[in-house]
This record gives C-alpha cells, structure tokens and sequence, in this order.
C-alpha cells in the first residue's frame, strides 16, 4: 500500500506536467519607474540564455534558442537615455527656439533720434537725423531704400508708387526688426531692416490703394485700404498660403494699430474708431468688437499711431484737426487745438512722437494755388513741435526737406520695447 500511495502521487505530478506542456506562463514584474508591465514567456520554457539580447526604441527583446521575452522599457530610464524620439525632439526644438528668440531680441541701441518718411515724389523711404537741424542736402540721408531685384521685390517694384506708410517693428518670427511700407500703386511689403531684403511682400491690394500696415504678434499682417478694407494677411505661413486674407468692409479705412492690453486691431476710417480680434496665425478672421467702438460723424479718420508712455492712447488725424482715442473709455477727444494747425490752411498727413517727446508732424498746405493735384497732399517739410513750460503752451518749428523730396508720412524710428 505504501508503495501504491507512492506511485499514485508521482502519477499525479507527471500528469500536471504534460498539461502544463504548450501553455504560456505570465507574470508581472515591476519597473524601476515604480510601475508594473506583464512579462510574456513563451513556452516550452527554458531558462534564458544570454545568448543574445537586442534593444529597440519601444522594447526590450531578449532571446534564448527555445523561448522570446518581451517587455515594454522603463519609461523614466528610457527617455532620459534616447535622443531619437522626433515628436520629444521637435516639442524641446520649438520650446527652445521660443525661449532662445525671447531671451536673444537685440536691444535697440540706435541712440540718434532717426526719422523714416514716405517719399512719394521719389518713390523710396528716407530717413533723417533729427538732431541734423540742416536737411537741405541730399547728404543729410542717413538711410534710404526702394523695391528693387537685387534686395528681392523685383516684382512689386512696379506698384510701388506714392508710399503712404513707414513702420519699423520688432518679428519675433524672424528675430529681426523691419520695416512694413505700403504704397498706392498697391504693393505691401515688410522688409529686414537695415539690409531692406525681401521677407513678405503682396500686391493684392492693387486698386485699393493702401494707406497702413500693422505687424501682429502672431507673425500676420494688417493692411488699412481708402478703398474700403481692412485685410489680414496670413503673412506667418510661408509660399501661397502668405498671401491668404481675412476682410472686413470699412469706410475709407486708413489706419491701423495693434492695442496689446485689449489684443485688438484698433482702425481709424471714415466715421470713427473700430476694433477687431483677428483670429489664428494659420486663420486670420476679423471679428469686429462692438464694445470698443467710437464713432464720430465726418471724422475723416486719417493716420492712427500709439501714443508713448500713454498704453491705450492713439493719435488720430482727421476732418478739423488731432484727436485722440483711448481704448479704456472709448472716447474720441480733439487734442490741443494748437496742434491741428500752423500758420495756414493745413491737413495733417502723419503725427508721431519721437523719444524725447517732441510731436512730429507732416502737414501738407491746401488750398495753395501753386500745389496742385497730388502735391496738396504732399509735404517739403516736418513740422517740430515741442511742450514750453515757460510759455505754458506748444512751440513749433518747421524744417524744410531735401530738395526733390516730398513726403506723405514721417515716423518716429524708434520701436516699442
């Protein structure tokens, strides 16, 4: 009976075994991460052999010459070890080259109080020294530049004809500052400043006759049309997709300025002040926002540009003089009247403020008998104008341009920081 018992249990074991035979065995092991991933083996199983063992980007495979384990990695140990993984590489790429552009902006260290102004007359962009009290000469040039072949705009070249705009800014896109010019032919460009090579450039505003541009912080750009559009341009995307454009109707649109605080795209026309969200990078939209609207009768709106140190202040030039807009009140209120005119007759073409806060302003006289057709509006000199406290009032001084030259626009060339 001993012996029975004996065989009976050996019995039972080996028939365990042969059904056990063809079955795969799993378990979960931990990760040194703290986490638990099931471990396949294959069977028959034999204890591994360290006969081979490969790596790959998703497992680790080790093989002996009867069974395969396979297992997910530890994931802590992993990343830090692999370089190839293109969607970490391309997040940590744009996370630095984001923190690279922020950190590395180049300061502004041009200390001469330059002034940019449209030459209409000679179809370019000039820029003086304000503290050069002599202009007379074309010496007096520190800087000029027109659409050519050799700086890249041989194609919109043709449409560059009385420039109605000067710009400089800062893109973060191309970590550069440039200049955005318009003209009434059509063309639009933005340009490297001080190379004046090519980085975007449009003529679809052809017959619209252009008169503003504004560079938005997502790389897009806007463009104020007399003839009736305020566009943005999906001037971020590179080829054919920069040309895309969102377009809102406005009434003899003419200026446009981007208002940080609110993130609208704050635009003069014909009967006031209008504000707009302006969608994506990769969609502009314009979206008006009825809440920052300001509306006045015979405006005439004409050029719009931030005023320094005042955030949410604009000046505006219109129907009867200077006004200003400010965004938290949505008021339009008529600045000193000693600022609309001087001595005559006069349409202020521009206003800006240089650093030192002496107002410049172009103010083409009308009504002269000798300056017609496209000469009324266009002016020889820029008028300084500067606060006296020991008269309590503003002083004006004008100074005659080079000869030959006649402007439309003069900008502060000093960018906001």
């Amino acid at each position: 009976m001993k012996y029975d018992r004996l065989i009976c249990l050996w019995a039972v074991l080996l028939l365990v075994i042969i059904t056990g035979c063809g079955r795969s065995v799993t378990s979960v092991l931990p990760s040194s991460a703290g986490e638990e991933f099931p471990l396949t083996v294959s069977a028959p199983y034999t204890e591994l052999s360290a006969a081979s063992e490969t790596a790959s980007g998703s497992a680790v495979t080790m093989t002996s010459a009867v069974g395969t384990v396979t297992a997910a990695p530890d994931v802590k140990a992993s990343s830090a070890e692999r370089t190839t993984d293109s969607s970490t590489a391309h997040i940590t790429a744009e996370t630095t080259s984001k923190a690279t552009a922020a950190a590395t902006r180049p300061p502004w260290t041009e200390t001469r109080q330059l002034i940019l102004v449209c030459d209409q007359k000679n179809r370019r962009l000039v820029m003086l020294d304000a503290a050069d009290t002599d202009w007379q000469d074309e010496g007096s040039i520190v800087w000029e530049w027109k659409p050519t072949a050799a700086n890249g705009f041989a194609e919109v070249a043709g449409t560059y004809w009385l420039p109605s705009e000067c710009k400089l800014r800062y893109s973060a896109q191309y970590h550069t500052y440039v200049i955005l010019t318009c003209a009434s032919g059509g063309t639009c460009a933005m340009l490297e400043y001080p190379s004046g090579r090519k980085l975007w450039a449009t003529t679809k505003e052809s017959g619209n006759n252009p008169h503003s541009m504004e560079l938005l912080p997502n790389g897009n750009i806007a463009v104020a049309s007399s003839g009736g559009t305020v566009r943005i341009y999906a001037a971020s995307q590179v080829g054919d997709a920069g040309q895309r454009y969102a377009e809102a109707f406005l009434d003899s649109a003419h200026g446009v300025e981007w208002d940080a605080d609110t993130q609208r795209l704050i635009a003069t026309y014909y009967h006031g002040v209008k504000a707009y969200a302006v969608g994506t990078a990769e969609q502009p939209e314009l979206t008006e926002d009825t809440a920052l609207r300001a509306d006045r009768e015979w405006l005439c709106g004409h050029d719009l540009i931030a005023v320094p140190q005042k955030p949410g202040q604009y000046w505006i030039t219109g129907s009867g003089g200077l006004w200003v807009y400010d965004v938290t009140t949505r008021q339009l209120s008529e600045a000193d009247s000693a600022l609309s005119g001087i001595d005559g007759d006069y349409n202020i073409k521009s206003v800006d403020t240089l650093p030192d806060g002496t107002i410049i302003r172009a103010m083409p006289m009308q009504g002269d008998g000798n300056r017609t057709g496209l000469e009324q509006y266009q002016s020889n000199a820029v008028v300084f104008t500067q606060w006296s406290a020991e008269k309590n009032g503003f002083l004006s001084t004008t100074r005659l341009l080079p000869s030959g030259v006649a402007i439309y626009k003069a900008r502060s060339f000093s960018p906001v920081q």
